[in-house]
């Protein structure tokens, strides 16, 4: 089923009430990815319980049927589709990792339309550190974005094409993956205030936006992406 749902340019969800749903089999490997070789049988390693999880997030529907953002169940994830920049979703969250915590983001999104703009963020932009959130650079490069506090891809985002995307922070260093390529690290301070917790503002599709309380090793990465990717079929 389909739902095709609107949303004005700033709407508030709130709670957790959809219960796990069972994987299917397979996986879909992302295209031209430089693969990590794992130390470990990834499919073995089993993941901690996050803190944020998207498809736990109760949809207030009735609250959804002004305009345009498209809600897609079919799958395993629930997919969120933002027709413009002006559609955002601000979730209350008490949960995040606050301050200088270690922490693993992960987001699997396809952009329809490069755009310069954070498509998940929390925390006080316009203050040094302050900022966690994925962006779109001005050069349409994928980064990890502190406010200057920031890794970035050297290559530009892709098109029309689900693109993984994973923060991981152990309190001095973040390491930013696409996919599963280590796209950059760089030793750097965050001091991240609780915010509510933003989506959106690019016109294309959310597909999971995940949040641990602990920075992944390279083979979480690897499992983390490959479940990720295994859901949205």
């Amino acid at each position: 089923m389909k739902l095709l749902l609107c949303i004005a340019p700033l709407l508030v969800l709130s709670g957790c009430d959809r219960a796990p749903r069972t994987p299917a089999a397979g996986t879909v490997p992302a295209p031209g990815a430089v693969l990590f070789v794992p130390t470990t049988t990834v499919a073995q390693i089993t993941l901690p319980t996050p803190v944020f999880d998207l498809r736990e997030v109760a949809l207030d529907y009735a609250a959804l049927q002004a305009r345009a953002i498209e809600v897609n169940e079919l799958t395993i994830l629930r997919i969120l589709r933002f027709p413009s920049k002006d559609a955002t979703l601000s979730l209350p969250v008490s949960t995040l990792p606050t301050g200088a915590a270690a922490r693993t983001i992960l987001l699997l999104v396809n952009v329809e339309v490069p755009t310069h703009a954070a498509m998940l963020l929390y925390g006080a932009p316009g203050r040094n550190g302050e900022a966690c959130a994925f962006e779109m650079n001005a050069g349409y490069y994928p980064s990890f974005w502190g406010y200057a506090a920031d890794v970035a891809d050297t290559h530009a985002m892709p098109s029309n094409t689900w693109t993984c995307l994973v923060a991981a922070y152990d309190g001095a260093t973040m390491t930013l993956y696409v996919d599963e390529r280590k796209a950059g690290s760089k030793n750097l301070t965050l001091n991240t205030p609780m915010t509510a917790l933003q989506m959106g503002s690019f016109v294309g599709s959310i597909a999971a936006a995940t949040v641990w309380d602990r920075a992944f090793t390279p083979d979480e990465v690897t499992r983390a992406i490959t479940q990720a990717r295994t859901q949205l079929r």
